[in-house]
């Protein structure tokens, strides 16, 4: 169920710039992170989503996609990393 009340929710919605050494998904002050969809802008490169620093690969997107899920406890703090060379991604966070 996708529905929920928004009153106290907080959301993000940024853009950041992925390169090809593994950096922390700028998750803003969003402390309860349940949702998060990402958005490949690239047209060539693919970015990998890990679960933290040096951890495992649990989402890819390829060049042109997106991935929507909600955040489990094992990657409240997640890492992207580009393939070939800088990607933009744009990021929406909700902690519903």
């Amino acid at each position: 169920e996708l529905l929920r009340t928004l009153t106290t929710a907080k959301c993000l919605k940024t853009k950041q710039t992925v390169g090809t050494s593994e950096e922390i998904l700028v998750l803003g002050d969003v402390t309860t992170r349940a949702w998060v969809m990402l958005i490949n802008r690239d047209t060539t490169n693919f970015i990998n989503v890990k679960t933290g620093t040096g951890g495992t690969i649990f989402a890819k997107m390829l060049a042109g996609e997106f991935c929507l899920l909600r955040l489990g406890s094992g990657a409240q703090s997640p890492y992207v990393i580009a393939d070939t060379a800088n990607c933009e991604m744009e990021v929406l966070l909700c902690d519903l």
